[in-house]
């Protein structure tokens, strides 16, 4: 296993990690809206058969989390990315971004091209912002301005909690451990950047454009996924642009369907790099 931090184009610091072998299929994994890699401990034995790349999304995690509208500027994503796949020398991988880190498919395409991708993958992800309202239960919008609360204490570290509760489907079946975990990655960032980073401005119309030049996209989720409308909502959006999109839903498994359910979700990782290197 190899940790380090890459230097982006505005000198912002990305928290990276890397496991197998580099000459094997390479698969980029990002956790969502307020985690961060210590999500994916169950997808580390796909190291076996691929070269897994984590880093922590830009306001996320051990990365920097930038205060102003400037250190989100939709190039700066794509830069990060630029610069996770210039460290280790990656070639078209897939991207895996997990709920609002699906987001940065559509920097990539916007900014890079779509080239620079060897394939999608949705986890109960949002592919661009736009979709946000569209997809996201009313639940978890109702939760998101605690979240970023500035000045009451009781009210965000409520939000917090209740938010946490949403990202599984059995929360009494994740040990308490990785429950408070998962909660300390909520509390790592500033109020200011936890709006910033779903505020932000982005253009999806390239991501879009780009099933036409053949981008591959697999949607996966969990069928008890309470934080979205419902697992098909960014599926029967895409699938107008998108129309051979793959779709996995997967029983027994909520928000954090790679954790509850990692057997049936890493397969389907690996059945789909591999078919996107074929």
């Amino acid at each position: 296993m190899i940790s380090k931090y890459v230097t982006s184009s505005d000198g912002a610091q990305i928290y990276t990690e890397a496991y197998g072998d580099p000459s094997k299929p390479a698969l980029i994994l990002v956790a969502g809206y307020t985690m961060n890699t210590i999500a994916f401990e169950k997808q580390i034995e796909l190291s076996k058969d691929l070269y897994l790349v984590l880093y922590d999304m830009r306001g996320h995690g051990r990365s920097a989390m930038p205060e102003t509208p400037e250190g989100h500027e939709s190039k700066l994503y794509a830069d990060d990315f630029a610069a996770v796949v210039k460290e280790y020398k990656l070639k078209k991988p897939v991207f895996g971004g997990w709920s609002l880190a699906g987001t940065i498919v559509a920097d990539v395409c916007q900014h890079l091209g779509a080239d620079a991708l060897g394939g999608v993958i949705l986890i109960a992800a949002v592919p661009f912002l736009d979709l946000l309202p569209k997809i996201v239960s009313p639940e978890i919008l109702g939760l998101v301005p605690g979240i970023m609360e500035k000045s009451d204490v009781k009210k965000s570290r409520e939000a917090s909690r209740a938010f946490g509760k949403t990202l599984f489907y059995d929360e009494e079946k994740v040990p308490f451990a990785t429950r408070l975990a998962w909660m300390g990655s909520i509390l790592l960032m500033p109020p200011a950047t936890s709006e910033l980073v779903i505020t932000r401005k982005q253009d999806g119309t390239k991501f879009l454009e780009a099933a036409k030049a053949g981008l591959k996209v697999m949607c996966i989720h969990g069928e008890q996924d309470v934080q979205r409308t419902s697992g098909m909502a960014v599926v029967e959006h895409l699938q107008p642009h998108y129309k051979n999109i793959k779709v996995v839903a997967i029983d027994k498994a909520g928000h954090s369907v790679f954790y509850e359910q990692p057997e049936q979700t890493n397969r389907a990782f690996l059945e789909f790099v591999k078919e996107c290197n074929a």
